[in-house]
């Protein structure tokens, strides 16, 4: 007898009535034993930092580190590369890509907000610089259209006057200036198109972070990830 067939017969009772299987048996409660994270792996400037911060919040040090070392990667991984092959030109960058698992309470979500915090200052403090920017350029742009009308008036009160008067000069436009673009350290939630955008105005990449991995793994799984 097959399985599926085994299986009705447990279902089904004598004359044809169903009976209610038996519920299923829980997973079992443990997970399987993993080594330690080798925090005196971790360069010297980050050791005492995950350390403390583990002893604070109580949790294990991989979800301090990791987050910690991906950022930290996420700041030089297109100024640093390897050649596996001697005598060709293949490159690989420094590119990192993690994934902290735990049980619901064990701290994951602050632990990695404690590990990015330099990076996200970074982030802000290219906000504020950005806005500064572009508020200045703003101005600029209002001033030279203010010069342009000038010149335009100056120009035709000229030719008002006389007749083949030379204003070329007066009507030469200023060199505009270019737009500021944002530096971008940190993203999180975001599309295919700005994720292409964003990675061309920041050659040197960014740090994709997002806090739960359903969300992502949905986000992958849908019709504009094809």
């Amino acid at each position: 007898m097959s399985a599926a067939l085994q299986d009705l017969a447990r279902l089904q009772g004598v004359g044809g009535d169903l009976i209610e299987a038996p519920p299923p048996l829980p997973l079992p409660p443990d997970l399987l034993p993993v080594e330690a994270f080798p925090v005196i792996a971790l360069p010297d400037a980050f050791r005492p930092w995950v350390r403390d911060v583990a002893e604070r919040m109580h949790c294990p040090s991989d979800f301090v580190a990791v987050p910690l070392l991906v950022a930290a990667a996420s700041l030089v991984a297109r100024h640093v590369a390897i050649r596996p092959q001697q005598r060709t030109d293949w490159t690989e960058r420094g590119n990192l890509w993690a994934l902290i698992v735990g049980r619901p309470g064990w701290m994951k979500s602050p632990a990695m907000s404690q590990a990015l915090q330099p990076v996200e200052r970074l982030e802000a403090r290219a906000a504020a610089e950005f806005n500064l920017a572009a508020a200045r350029y703003e101005a600029e742009a209002t001033m030279a259209k203010l010069r342009t009308e000038a010149k335009v008036k100056a120009a035709r009160k000229a030719l008002e006057k006389k007749d083949g008067t030379d204003v070329l000069a007066l009507l030469t436009a200023d060199d505009e200036q270019e737009a500021p673009i944002r530096r971008r350290y940190v993203v999180n939630d975001l599309t295919y198109e700005k994720a292409g955008e964003l990675l061309e105005q920041n050659p040197d990449g960014v740090l994709l972070v997002r806090d739960e991995m359903r969300g992502l793994l949905l986000h992958l799984g849908g019709e504009d990830a094809a």
